[in-house]
């Protein structure tokens, strides 16, 4: 009885952490992504201020 309880605590401690790390991986690639495309907009405007200067 105790045995098959434990058996469920490890299921779901094991299913919320790789719950876990799927949800942060998928954050980080978003994040990334924004972070790109934030970089790429403001580019052009930093590369032509190095140019004037």
């Amino acid at each position: 009885m105790i045995g098959s309880g434990i058996n469920l605590v490890m299921t779901v401690i094991g299913f919320a952490v790789s719950t876990m790390f799927i949800v942060f991986v998928c954050t980080r690639l978003v994040c990334a992504r924004i972070q790109l495309n934030s970089s790429r907009r403001s580019f052009p405007i930093a590369s032509r201020s190095d140019l004037s200067i």
